[in-house]
């Protein structure tokens, strides 16, 4: 049968490639002689069939047209599902609208994301260490197994990579692209990024994947707020989905969207990250008193803050925890404990300031919560949690600043913080100041960049700011 060549992934020995090809549908073998991408080859069907093609049961049949390859990628694309129309996953009724609106938007990203798979071609999938942006991962890793099952296609060059970083960096690009260089395909390099990036940071790295001898294709899901001048960067991303530009806000995480898109790759349910994402986010529509969905968004929370978890905690790893009753019940205890004792020696250190408009701020120096085991809740989801418990000590009309590094993480009441314009307030503090780098987040919920030397002095200029100077 005819099959066209559509992705190699070297080897130190050529022997020992691995070709990728459509006949019909996809394919993955190894070759006993050397081929290229665009080729078209006859091989026979148990051939494929058996992952080896042998020197005898191949015969070239020249290169395939662009029109060619478009066609047969048509085809197997319609074959597993991704034709023209696609199915909504259903979603809670306060997300139904912004989800309905964002259909085309995904569907189409759905599509893009399946021709790499059914291509074998290179994915990188880059997410946020936290509930959110974990949850969101675990789904998606799920559904291209189930895509991956369906197809019979194995070795596929995919990676994980979760960032502790909320920006996407110029240095992150280089390390995904050069990456992707070992590998060749008849479709571009992939880089899908959820609950993380929309910021300056990210800018240079944008910029750059433009540039044709750059050129990748993103898939980028997020639900922070956009901000000003980022419009002209957006138009350089085909598939950036977030949830304010279809009529959501940040209580639509990113969590919730991306587990809405891995069910438009594969039938898989998703409903407890969904929910999970929505607690562990703090979102408006999360149900805390679900206590399954509680304690998944600890452990996933606990999970992606570990030391160790960089190099051994995965969505394929998480997802087995998750899924295995008595380690995940372990794990939940584990968590619990270590965030309560975190919580107790927060509010015995925080220092009360007095802002205007009877705002209580707390803040907070985080060396005082670092363990030497390497299980320290990260800053970010401790400050949540602390500003919960200052919320239930001095009431709605409660900040939080906790600073560690070169980093300040505030938090307040949404309310409280939509009234003040939270972010508003950081952006004056940032235009005033040469030692602030960079400010995100929600106004909930955001962290200002700055050095270590001047972390202090940052905290002085937000706390005058707020009337607590």
């Amino acid at each position: 049968m005819l099959a066209i060549i559509t992705a190699v992934k070297s080897a130190s020995n050529s022997a020992k490639n691995i070709y990728y090809a459509i006949a019909g549908k996809p394919y993955s073998f190894t070759c006993d002689v050397m081929l290229d991408i665009g080729e078209k080859h006859e091989i026979g069907r148990n051939a494929l069939e058996k992952g080896y093609v042998g020197m005898d049961e191949i015969r070239q049949a020249g290169t395939a047209s662009a029109e060619e390859y478009e066609t047969a990628m048509e085809r197997v694309m319609k074959d597993y599902g991704f034709g023209d129309a696609m199915k909504a996953p259903k979603t809670i009724r306060e997300l139904n609208a912004p989800t309905t609106s964002m259909l085309p938007a995904l569907g189409s990203a759905a599509k893009r994301l399946a021709r790499s798979v059914l291509a074998g071609a290179t994915i990188t999938i880059r997410f946020h260490n936290d509930c959110d942006g974990s949850s969101g991962a675990i789904a998606l890793y799920e559904a291209i197994e189930a895509l991956k099952k369906k197809t019979g296609v194995k070795d596929l060059p995919i990676s994980w990579k979760m960032n502790r970083s909320v920006g996407y960096s110029l240095e992150s690009f280089y390390e995904d692209y050069e990456s992707s260089k070992a590998h060749r395909s008849m479709e571009k390099p992939l880089v899908v990024i959820t609950d993380f990036g929309t910021m300056q940071e990210s800018e240079s790295a944008i910029s750059a994947s433009a540039k044709e001898q750059h050129r990748c294709d993103f898939i980028w899901l997020d639900h922070h707020p956009i901000y000003e001048g980022f419009g002209s960067y957006k138009i350089m991303l085909p598939h950036y989905i977030n949830t304010w530009d279809f009529g959501g806000n940040s209580d639509y995480t990113a969590g919730y969207l991306t587990c809405v898109f891995a069910e438009m790759i594969a039938p898989i349910d998703t409903e407890d990250l969904r929910q999970a994402s929505l607690i562990g986010d703090f979102s408006a529509f999360g149900k805390r008193e679900e206590k399954r969905w509680q304690k998944l968004a600890v452990v996933l929370d606990y999970l992606t803050s570990r030391r160790e978890s960089e190099g051994a905690i995965s969505p394929k790893s998480m997802s087995s925890i998750i899924r295995d009753r008595e380690r995940f019940e372990e794990t939940f205890v584990r968590a619990s404990t270590i965030i309560q004792e975190a919580i107790d020696v927060g509010v015995s250190k925080v220092r009360h300031y007095k802002g205007r408009d009877g705002i209580n701020v707390y803040v907070l120096d985080f060396k005082h919560i670092i363990r030497d085991d390497g299980e320290t809740p990260l800053p970010g989801r401790f400050s949540s949690r602390l500003q919960e418990k200052m919320e239930e000590i001095s009431g709605k009309r409660t900040i939080t600043m906790v600073h560690y590094g070169n980093y300040v993480s505030l938090r307040a009441d949404k309310n409280l913080a939509e009234e003040i314009q939270l972010l508003k307030i950081l952006e004056e503090v940032k235009n005033s100041s040469e030692h602030i780098q960079s400010f995100g987040g929600h106004n909930p919920a955001a962290s200002v960049r700055t050095d270590k030397e001047h972390v202090a002095h940052v905290v002085k200029l937000l706390l005058s700011a707020l009337g607590a100077g």
